[in-house]
């Protein structure tokens, strides 16, 4: 199960830096925020190798969650402040939405698997 939410936090790490790339070459302004936001999305990335599951993994599944959530926000108030692309913004807020729940139904599956076993 870890492997799993390593390999869909890396995945969606990726993603997320990828759609702040995106916003600059759009010409979306590139705040201080999205900076920020762009360098924890890629050091959670560099955190992880595939097939190794770190011991840190649930420090860096809080450290996504953080980060997305403010991302998120961040998004959401870019929506009304005068960016040329509200559609491209309004699919990148969909994205990272379904980026918490996916990584939301690993993490909580690896959890209930490992309540059960221990309720033999």
């Amino acid at each position: 199960m870890d492997y799993k939410i390593v390999k869909a936090l890396k995945f969606w790490s990726v993603n997320s830096y990828e759609h702040i790339q995106a916003l600059q070459v759009l010409g979306v302004f590139f705040s201080m925020e999205l900076t920020t936001l762009f360098g924890m999305f890629k050091n959670i990335d560099e955190s992880l190798v595939y097939n190794e599951v770190p011991v840190n993994l649930d420090e860096l599944c809080e450290a996504f969650e953080r980060a997305n959530r403010a991302f998120v926000r961040l998004l959401d108030s870019m929506k009304f402040n005068n960016t040329s692309d509200i559609d491209t913004i309004q699919l990148i807020i969909c994205d990272q939405l379904r980026a918490k729940q996916s990584l939301d139904s690993l993490y909580n599956a690896k959890y209930i698997s490992v309540k059960s076993l221990c309720n033999f």
